[in-house]
């Protein structure tokens, strides 16, 4: 009788054991890294650019520096609290530094119209290839993020979409060769844009509690 009691008592403390704690920064991190590795993987065959000027540096520098900043602000909105603004001194900082690249990427870009950029051959596949990976991106980190319990689901989601658009935006420009304002505002910020909107479509489905 006693035997039996032991191994009950033992599937119970089993079965209701304690959920470790969620811990948005080492998930994060091991999520980029992988995702990053990947995403290299694939763009890989296509092939990296060879000739780096100002523009090109620049370019990526700031892709890579707002993906560092959507990272930064996905950890500042992953928890049950309110972010207070004043304290996260990181996520202003990158913004700063993002910001100062972006001006000097203006400055260095050469000069090509809208309608240019939208005929550059590669436009299309642009859009494909980050929209593609991007959008990978955001469902491993949706999945890696389902235990988080944000204050505001929503901001939550659209700062993941940011990170994943951004992240396949930094590995593509590897390869990318036009390093025109009109182009990253046209091919890099429409796929943004759809992985975003798939991101908070997406939210409206997750964290309910």
């Amino acid at each position: 009788m006693s035997d039996n009691t032991d191994l009950l008592i033992e599937k119970l403390v089993a079965s209701h054991r304690a959920v470790t704690p969620f811990s948005p920064a080492p998930i994060l991190l091991l999520s980029v890294m992988l995702l990053s590795a990947v995403a290299a993987l694939f763009v890989l065959p296509l092939g990296i650019r060879t000739e780096w000027g100002a523009a090109a540096l620049l370019k990526t520098g700031t892709l890579l520096l707002l993906t560092l900043t959507m990272l930064n602000l996905t950890l500042q909105l992953s928890g049950p609290q309110q972010v207070n603004w004043r304290q996260a001194r990181g996520f202003w900082l990158l913004l700063l530094l993002s910001i100062g690249f972006l001006m000097g990427f203006t400055l260095q870009a050469p000069a090509l119209s809208v309608s240019q950029a939208t005929g550059v051959p590669s436009f299309w596949g642009c859009v494909s290839w980050v929209g593609f990976m991007g959008g990978g991106a955001l469902l491993v980190l949706l999945r890696m993020f389902r235990r988080a319990r944000p204050a505001q689901r929503q901001r939550l989601a659209l700062a993941l979409s940011c990170c994943a658009a951004l992240l396949a935006a930094s590995i593509y420009s590897l390869h990318c060769t036009v390093d025109a304002v009109s182009y990253l505002l046209t091919a890099y910020l429409l796929a943004v844009m759809l992985i975003v909107l798939s991101g908070w479509l997406c939210s409206r489905q997750l964290w309910h509690w």
